[in-house]
């Protein structure tokens, strides 16, 4: 559909020239142009009024921005351990040297593609933010449910900000050494969305919360790193890290080094158990009828034209035991199951609550050189995968059956618009801080261990900081929807329940200026005996409310495949 206005030069044309589908955007883009040079030779053209230029993007607020350069603050000290084909390193380490930390803090590669990273939070700088009292705290754990307060600030700027000047003021001198060399490990959950929009969240959450590791072991594919930071300065502005942060001298660090060097050539030949089963009765919050004409009303919405595609949510509840014990074995047990490049295990030793999670969708990795690289990888469209059989008899036919599966998940004309909403949505946040966008791979499958996934990769470069890059895209697409604000508005509604760290990211900011965050999702948290699962899907008008419900029962089982629903 187009419009021209009769003699005002005012047109419109119901079309997608920025989607990465559309074919002759450029064309289109470039007519408008000509024919807006052409009006503006023979007509007054007005002032755009100032309330209508803070509509754009090219507005943004630089200062919020504005970024001092720092020395860095820290030299790494690092040993390489050798894995000689050992199996499933990471596991091993934690098993052994990790068995009585009252603060582990676990990055799992659990499906052997990438990198772990095992440290602790105990005795180490944690970060914590709410967007409700707008405060920044910094504690020091000093043991199970006990900690120092080391600092404490209500802030008049967005916390992604205050955190930017953080992870500036913790950098290391350049060093060999893996994707991760010490640095900030934890979460922003999903109302991080609200920081300096005026909505004012839940009173008692926790909306960050980032560990400052100035010591962990690093397992890649072939060997394990041991790494230990040391303070070459004292950091004026952030009196705390000059507490808490780093060994005082090199001596301090290598004595540490080789201590835990010795620990990890020891874990190496200790057989970690499979874990037991865990039964766990989860029941929805939204029981299935109520998920249904949720879904019912959203897309009564997208036919009024509210919103492109909504990413509905429930949320299970089950008992367990409390403790960190019973949270390990269910942990275990997952990525057991259920495999991920992205799987944690993270205990907050401070109220006894933890986050289990597998997740298989990076959010977004950063590396900087004289640019910031950015890449994202966002996953729309699933589709069931059944365990591979034991019998080699079974196999022929499995594996036709799985090959049917993931090309009818390909060419699905739902999933495929869900994917491109999304993509495009990204290339939009993408666009408000880089000059470069592009999509690499666009919609192609990946298969886990209980799913076959949508994925696009699309790639970016930005003169912004590692934190910025973060803040531009956050919440993730994949679990918003679009247009982001109003569906997001849209989701409040419906849901009426906080998502917390569910849809929120997860992962870190490397002192040497790479960062790498996964989506939140097949992800269990563990608090007061009470174990919570999100799972959910994209809407579009094409979706059926019934497919859909399995859907989010298929994402629960992909989480915890012991689990039983009502």
């Amino acid at each position: 559909m187009g419009i021209r206005h009769n003699t005002l030069p005012l047109w419109g044309v119901q079309f997608h020239p920025e989607s990465v589908c559309s074919e002759h955007g450029a064309r289109l883009l470039a007519n408008f142009a000509q024919l807006t040079r052409m009006a503006v030779g023979r007509l007054h053209v007005l002032r755009i009024p100032p309330h209508v230029q803070s509509m754009s993007v090219q507005a943004r607020d630089q200062h919020v921005w504005k970024r001092t350069p720092t020395e860095p603050r820290f030299s790494l000290v690092a040993r390489r351990v050798e894995l000689h084909g050992v199996v499933d390193a990471g596991a091993r380490v934690f098993a052994h040297v990790h068995s009585s930390d009252w603060a582990p803090v676990w990055l799992d590669g659990s499906d052997n593609s990438g990198m772990s990273v095992l440290a602790s939070s105990a005795h180490a700088a944690t970060v914590r933010y709410s967007v409700h009292s707008q405060q920044v705290r910094v504690v020091r754990a000093t043991g199970p449910g006990t900690e120092d307060t080391l600092y404490v600030q209500t802030l008049s700027e967005p916390f992604w900000t205050w955190m930017q000047r953080t992870v500036d003021a913790t950098r290391c001198v350049d060093s060999v050494g893996p994707a991760f060399r010490c640095g900030w490990i934890g979460h922003f959950a999903y109302e991080m969305k609200d920081d300096g929009s005026g909505d004012r969240g839940s009173e008692s959450a926790v909306d960050a919360q980032l560990t400052f590791v100035d010591r962990c072991v690093v397992v890649e594919p072939d060997c394990a790193w041991v790494l230990a930071l040391v303070r070459r300065a004292v950091d004026v502005e952030h009196e705390w890290l000059n507490q808490a942060c780093g060994f005082a001298s090199t001596a301090e660090a290598e004595a540490w080094v080789h201590g835990q060097t010795q620990r990890v050539r020891e874990a190496l030949d200790v057989d970690v158990p499979d874990p037991e089963p865990l039964h766990v009765q989860m029941r929805p919050l939204m029981d299935r009828a109520t998920y249904l004409d949720a879904i019912r009303t959203a897309q009564q919405l997208i036919a009024q034209g509210e919103s492109y595609e909504i990413c509905l949510t429930n949320e299970f509840q089950g008992l367990i035991a409390p403790g960190q014990m019973s949270a390990r074995q269910a942990y275990l047990r997952m990525r057991q199951n259920n495999p991920a490049p992205f799987g944690a295990f993270i205990w907050d030793s401070s109220n006894q609550s933890g986050i289990l999670s597998c997740s298989p969708e990076r959010f977004q990795r950063t590396r900087v050189d004289s640019e910031t690289e950015i890449e994202m990888k966002p996953i729309k469209g699933t589709s069931r995968r059944e365990p591979r059989p034991f019998l080699s008899n079974e196999y022929d036919e499995w594996r036709e059956e799985d090959e049917r599966r993931k090309q009818e998940l390909l060419s699905s004309v739902k999933e495929r618009a869900e994917n491109l909403m999304i993509v495009d949505l990204i290339r939009h946040d993408l666009n408000t801080i880089s000059h470069s966008v592009r999509v690499e791979r666009l919609m192609h499958i990946e298969s886990f261990a209980r799913v076959h996934q949508m994925v696009t990769t699309v790639r970016a470069r930005s003169c912004a900081g590692v934190v910025e890059c973060l803040a531009h895209c956050f919440p993730p697409g994949s679990m918003t929807g679009a247009p982001k604000t109003r569906t997001t508005q849209i989701i409040s509604q419906l849901e009426n329940r906080r998502r917390g760290v569910y849809s929120g990211v997860l992962g870190y900011f490397s002192t040497h200026g790479r960062s790498d965050w996964a989506v939140v999702i097949r992800t269990a948290v563990v608090a007061d005996g009470r174990m919570s699962v999100g799972t959910g899907g994209a809407l579009t008008i094409l979706s059926e409310p019934k497919a859909e419900w399995a859907e989010v029962e298929t994402k629960l089982h992909a989480t915890m495949a012991d689990s039983v629903s009502p």
